[in-house]
């Protein structure tokens, strides 16, 4: 097998990965799938058949796997979210009729450790003879275990089953809901991990070692790129009447956070004249240095860009970080980064 380059390495399996890629959802985009609360009352909204959402017992027949259209009575579902035990513990939906009991403990993270038999109890007596229904929603199999009658049901099955259903009731449902139930879906199939796109671990399968050996490669760039900022920020000198509050580099060694190239030495100052803090950073990456500072409180970044005049730059409107100087090549010498750095001290030093 020939060798490949590193440009075509990165093209090759870049190209595997951007087929593999799935689109984030909007609760991802907001920041909250993750959490069960916000999915529990997703769920609690469209499990109550008389809803807005126009959609009927679409998500209820689902849940218990039902035949569309099976559900009779739908006025008389009651839908609870938090259902209060008799040991004032909590069920985080509860879904009630003349005809049935469904309990519901849904969990995204974290482990189901409840009191499972307390809660099987309480909806059996509850129910005074009519069926219930426990039902432990997970992203992932819990594993062995006792969980006190409850069935476990994945996001993704109770999707798969959604979705076979949703043909039937899509005549009279509000689209705008259906969008909705399809992000639910969608974010929490992407929660789960999603199956591994065949294609993309195809490429990597077959190019295994040179992927090996190009991400050791890039890790040791990241590691002498922390050291050359590390042993930056300690000849940093601040001028007066500037402040200075703090200094540092980012990422550390030990960074929970490993998918960016860049490595930064950043002093912060406060300047008496603008009444602000701002931070001055010193940004390397592999295309090489460039010196940057942005306003930490007191002023906007246009108020700093006002300030300074024309001896700093914006790359776009978008941009939250003010360039000053011209691009240093990566294997510059400290010495002309420091030069470059002190300059724009200076600058700020003579407003």
């Amino acid at each position: 097998m020939p060798e490949l380059t590193a440009d075509a390495l990165i093209t090759e399996v870049s190209s595997a990965a951007s087929a593999a890629r799935r689109t984030p959802s909007l609760l991802e985009i907001a920041g909250y799938p993750h959490l069960e609360n916000v999915c529990s009352n997703i769920l609690a909204f469209f499990l109550d058949p008389r809803g807005p959402h126009a959609l009927g017992p679409l998500v209820f027949e689902a849940l218990l796997d039902f035949q569309p259209g099976t559900i009779a009575g739908q006025a008389r579902l009651r839908v609870h979210r938090e259902a209060v035990t008799s040991q004032d513990k909590r069920i985080d939906i509860l879904v009630e009729s003349p005809e049935i009991v469904v309990g519901i403990e849904n969990k995204i993270f974290h482990s189901p450790v409840n009191d499972f038999r307390h809660y099987s109890d309480f909806l059996d007596g509850l129910a005074a003879g009519r069926p219930t229904e426990k039902i432990l929603l997970c992203l992932k199999d819990p594993g062995a275990g006792s969980f006190g009658g409850f069935k476990v049901l994945k996001h993704r099955e109770l999707g798969e089953r959604i979705l076979v259903r949703l043909p039937f009731y899509m005549r009279h449902a509000d689209t705008r809901f259906v969008t909705h139930l399809l992000d639910l879906i969608n974010a929490l199939d992407n929660l789960a991990g999603g199956s591994m796109d065949r294609m993309f671990l195809d490429t990597v399968s077959r190019r295994y070692d040179e992927v090996l050996t190009f991400l050791g490669n890039l890790k040791n760039l990241k590691t002498h790129m922390r050291t050359r900022t590390e042993e930056l920020y300690s000849s940093f000198v601040v001028p007066p009447p500037l402040e200075e509050s703090s200094r540092g580099s980012w990422p550390k060694a030990n960074a929970r956070y490993d998918d960016e190239i860049v490595s930064v030495a950043y002093v912060f100052v406060r300047s008496p004249r603008l009444q602000a803090e701002i931070a001055v950073e010193a940004v390397l990456e592999p295309m090489g240095w460039e010196i940057r500072m942005y306003p930490r409180t007191g002023i906007d970044i246009g108020g700093l860009q006002a300030a300074v005049g024309s001896a700093v730059r914006r790359k776009d409107a978008r941009d939250d970080r003010l360039q000053f100087g011209t691009r240093l090549p990566y294997d510059a010498d400290s010495s002309a980064v420091l030069a470059q750095f002190h300059g724009l001290l200076g600058v700020l030093s003579a407003l």
